[in-house]
């Protein structure tokens, strides 16, 4: 595999940091809610993109990660940090949180990246690749691409060509592009 920079390439999969893609732990002392937990994971079902958003400590992470487990597709789970603003590392890392669940889909933005594809493109591709199964797709700490419009334009082509199978839950402490946000859905009463 050859090793591409941000000016279209992707770092090679060694030097994907593992514990981003993992489904965080739910802390043992934690306030219990039930109720909201039922209703993000039936949000999830119905929609293919729900957006959680809320301040910093507000538990966005802890109610994703238990109302993923109430449902019954696998789970992609990529945490952001400051350094996936970067197109080219962002399309590998959303490539190695989906390959985690769906194995086939190695491969596919990485090396549509070496081919000089676009990175949205490349993105577009991953998505497409998701043909024919279903997974939940989280993208944690999306306000860490803060205002960076290439990143946001390669979640955009991972979410606008993403096949019916594949919902996403995308967890910010900032606001999320217009383009990206579903219509709201109002939380239980």
């Amino acid at each position: 595999m050859s090793t591409q920079t941000d000016a279209g390439q992707a770092p090679p999969a060694t030097t994907i940091i593992k514990a981003k893609l993992a489904v965080p732990q739910l802390p043992e002392r934690r306030v219990e809610r039930p109720r909201l937990t039922r209703h993000l994971a039936d949000l999830i079902r119905a929609n293919p993109t729900v957006v959680v958003s809320a301040t910093a400590g507000a538990g966005k992470t802890t109610a994703v990660a238990a109302a993923v487990r109430l449902l019954d597709r696998p789970v992609a789970w990529l945490t952001l940090d400051r350094s996936d603003a970067a197109p080219g590392r962002l399309v590998t890392y959303l490539e190695a949180a989906l390959a985690s669940v769906l194995p086939d889909v190695a491969g596919t933005a990485t090396d549509a990246l070496a081919m000089g594809i676009p990175h949205p493109e490349a993105a577009g591709l991953l998505a497409e690749a998701v043909a024919g199964e279903r997974a939940v797709f989280v993208l944690d700490d999306l306000d860490m691409l803060a205002d960076e419009p290439d990143a946001w334009a390669v979640i955009g082509a991972l979410v606008r060509y993403a096949p019916d199978g594949l919902r996403f839950v995308l967890v910010s402490r900032r606001r999320i592009p217009a383009a990206l946000r579903p219509p709201p859905a109002a939380l239980p009463a």
